[in-house]
């Protein structure tokens, strides 16, 4: 079996220009003369590129999902404690060191105010006739 490069050299010709010659395109351009590839190698080509960008970011998002696998979380809650906590101090009941004060007595509520008179609203003005209307 016969190994075909991918890569080709090509091969070019020189034209010796005289002149008002200019030299053809087809005399300067590499030749062409490779078959396109096969059907087999162009399914390959894109299984193998589809591979590579599943597994690029499949791997990753592969990892993130797994749970991550933590010995200790099987194990049973460890026993309570009991801490005896002293009371609180409380402040003494106040006594009063001082002498009573004057009594007081309750004020009276202030009066209410008297409501303000609706204002008195002036009657609306007669309506003038034009002279020049038809009637």
């Amino acid at each position: 079996m016969k190994h075909r490069r991918l890569a080709r050299k090509p091969r070019l010709t020189l034209v010796k220009a005289g002149a008002g010659v200019t030299p053809n395109i087809a005399d300067i351009a590499p030749e062409l003369n490779a078959a396109p590839l096969s059907k087999d190698k162009a399914a390959r080509r894109w299984l193998t590129s589809l591979l590579i960008v599943v597994l690029a970011y499949g791997a990753p998002l592969l990892g993130w999902l797994m749970p991550t696998r933590n010995p200790g979380a099987q194990a049973p809650p460890p026993a309570a404690m009991v801490i005896e906590i002293a009371p609180a101090p409380v402040a003494p009941a106040a006594q009063p060191d001082m002498p009573p004060g004057p009594q007081q007595t309750e004020s009276a509520p202030p009066p209410e105010p008297e409501p303000e008179p609706e204002p008195e609203i002036p009657p609306p003005p007669p309506q003038v006739k034009p002279e020049g209307a038809l009637n």
